[in-house]
């Protein structure tokens, strides 16, 4: 009888490839399988309900995790303390499941004069009038705690009915001062945990929830059937396991360092991961969709297991798996834009097909199989590069061919190099696709000052100048901004609006900008923090407000590459537009002269006057 792991078959309930996906959703998920994951979230809610809070207002996108802290504050809060781990879990879900429509109290341990609870597990499931009503009547109950969870746009529509009262009202003003202010509450009476803010990626892989994750999965306890399994040699389930083990001796760069590496990098991009997706892809990456019976079928073959290795899992679908079936992943198709595989580098790519002995030989993640000429299947060790691919090519198709498994291999190699940190030095991120990476994270970490402080702003200064089409003239701290109403700088020159000195911009890392005390209920202090963008501040008219700009690491690596003279246009577009309308709002606040037009040309900058009353125009050089 071939060896079964049931650990697999718990994993692949974490995908949605079928309707037997069910461990994914708490309502329906099972104490014996279920993950609890610990986040900062679930610490900031059991602090302010010790605190005695009004009411706690959960938003954020589905699968963050909103009905899972509900449940989780149910077993902290409101269940025996005697009964076993398991026990509570299964009767805070049936809570959740039976309890949980905002009508009742459901009593706790707390203590203070509010010692209730009143939750809604998901405000989408009511009317919107009749939701903002029942909101209302439960923030008037001064015995409980009120727990509210909905997502971005429920949570408005709701709050801007006649219904929402006063109370609704000052949620909604909370909710709307919080991206203002990085507050989750400025009074300890309404805390809005915005958990569109959590990262599953940390700043280093200890503090990412990946990490907890994969450690939970990975712990070798949980694979002691496969020991002795008959295809445990030949298996890419276990091959996954081994090779995301950072106590693998054999792996010279700790693999999870750099998956957190690669979803922070896809964070800072703008893409938000939510906790049931993070979950998702952990399971993806272990076991692409197989089983153990497969497995058991497919061991005998030759270059098979290889398409299930966890790093083409990530950028490539298996044959076994639907198109239809990887959407329901979301991340996945913006990892395409992240992929090592088609990063090109001439050192490293020499290194990988050249060198002998990088990578051990006689891998299943790196057999390739594949007819090279008419009748021939050759086995390919692709640690041995890519030499045994060279044939005798007599047609356009035995070209094709030759080059198709060329590419395949080349790529996999550097997915593979990429995850253990070979063929890189100092950006790594440049290996997917960001030149400037390593210096947008050195602004998040506060790592330039000084000099090179100065030199930085000048080159953001360039980059603005070159995207509103200032290529002429001599290299500049100062920033130009061409007039809007104008449009944009045509050939031999452009209207200025104005310009703004080098001493009132300033770069800062975006929970920076809000300045807040240590003491402040903030939002990066609630949830698993990421610092995902820079802010550019640009003042003007000596107005004590800045006009504030946010860049991700995809609109901050689109500008640098502009201040080099050269930016991709249409890859760009979208973040091309947003610094437009930045640059567009400020050039029609700043204050100019009525009768003086500034020009800029490719031989300078000049003023022209106006003079209407001896009807005579004065050019001056700037």
């Amino acid at each position: 009888m071939p060896t079964v792991n049931k650990l697999v078959d718990r994993l692949n309930r974490y995908l949605p490839f079928d309707p037997g996906h069910d461990q994914i959703y708490e309502e329906h998920a099972s104490s014996t399988d279920s993950f609890n994951i610990e986040t900062k979230a679930f610490e900031y809610l059991v602090k302010v309900c010790n605190e005695g809070a009004n009411a706690i207002v959960l938003t954020g996108d589905a699968g963050h995790g909103k009905t899972h802290l509900c449940r989780r504050l149910i077993e902290r809060f409101c269940v025996d303390e005697f009964l076993s781990k398991q026990q509570k879990e299964d009767e805070s879900r049936k809570f959740i499941n039976e309890r949980c429509d905002g009508l009742q109290q459901i009593d706790t341990s707390l203590t203070g004069l509010r010692s209730k609870f009143r939750i809604f597990k998901d405000f989408s499931e009511l009317a919107i009038d009749v939701a903002a009503a029942r909101l209302e009547e439960a923030l008037a109950d001064d015995t409980s705690i009120t727990v509210l969870c909905a997502n971005e746009g429920r949570l408005r529509a709701a709050l801007a009915t006649p219904d929402a009262g006063e109370r609704g009202r000052s949620i909604r003003e909370r909710f709307e001062s919080s991206f203002l202010d990085g507050l989750c509450s400025n009074d300890n009476d309404i805390h809005v945990v915005n958990l569109n803010y959590q990262s599953v990626a940390g700043e280093f892989v200890e503090d990412s929830l990946f990490k907890k994750a994969f450690k939970f999965w990975l712990d070798m306890r949980r694979w002691r059937s496969c020991e002795n399994c008959e295809s445990k040699q030949r298996c890419p389930i276990l091959h996954n396991r081994d090779l995301l083990d950072d106590r693998n001796e054999k792996n010279r760069q700790p693999p999870l360092e750099q998956v957190n590496l690669l979803f922070k990098t896809l964070e800072r991009a703008d893409t938000v991961i939510t906790i049931r997706e993070m979950l998702m892809i952990v399971a993806y990456m272990l076991t692409g969709g197989l089983d153990c019976n497969t497995v058991h079928r497919q061991s005998g073959k030759f270059g098979w297991a290889r398409r299930y290795s966890f790093y083409n899992l990530l950028f490539e679908r298996p044959e076994t798996l639907s198109k239809e079936q990887l959407s329901s992943i979301k991340t996945l198709a913006k990892l395409s834009k992240v992929d090592p595989g088609l990063c090109a580098t001439r050192s490293t790519d020499d290194l990988l097909i050249n060198e002998i002995g990088i990578f051990e030989p006689h891998q299943i993640d790196l057999e390739f199989s594949a007819k090279l000429e008419e009748g021939v299947i050759a086995k390919i060790d692709a640690a041995q590069g890519i030499d045994q691919v060279l044939m005798t090519a007599t047609s356009k198709n035995d070209r094709v061919r030759e080059a198709s498994l060329s590419r395949e291999i080349v790529r996999t190699l550097r997915r593979r190099a990429f995850f253990y940190g070979i063929g890189y030095e100092q950006n790594p991120l440049e290996k997917l696709g960001f030149r400037f990476g390593d210096l947008f994270n050195k602004i998040i970490n506060e790592e330039i000052s000084g000099i090179n402080f100065g030199q930085l702003k000048s080159r953001i200064v360039t980059g603005l100048r070159h995207i509103q089409g200032i290529r002429v003239g001599e290299a500049k701290s100062t920033l130009e901004l061409l007039d809007p109403a104008f449009g944009r700088m045509g050939a031999n020159g452009g209207i200025l609006a104005g310009t703004i000195p080098p001493q009132y911009i300033d770069l800062k890392p975006l929970e920076k900008q809000w300045n807040l005390g240590d003491d402040a209920d903030a939002l990066h202090k609630s949830v698993d923090w990421l610092s995902r963008a820079i802010v550019l501040l640009i003042r003007q008219n000596n107005i004590d407000e800045p006009k504030k700009l946010i860049m991700d690491l995809s609109m901050f690596d689109c500008l640098m590459r502009a201040s080099e003279g050269h930016v991709p246009v249409i890859f760009y577009q979208n973040d091309i537009r947003m610094i437009l309308d930045f640059l567009g709002e400020l050039a029609e606040n700043i204050g100019t002269q009525e009768d003086t037009i500034n020009v800029v040309s490719e031989s300078g900058t000049y003023a022209v006057i106006l003079d209407e009353k001896e009807s005579v125009v004065y050019v001056e050089r700037g």
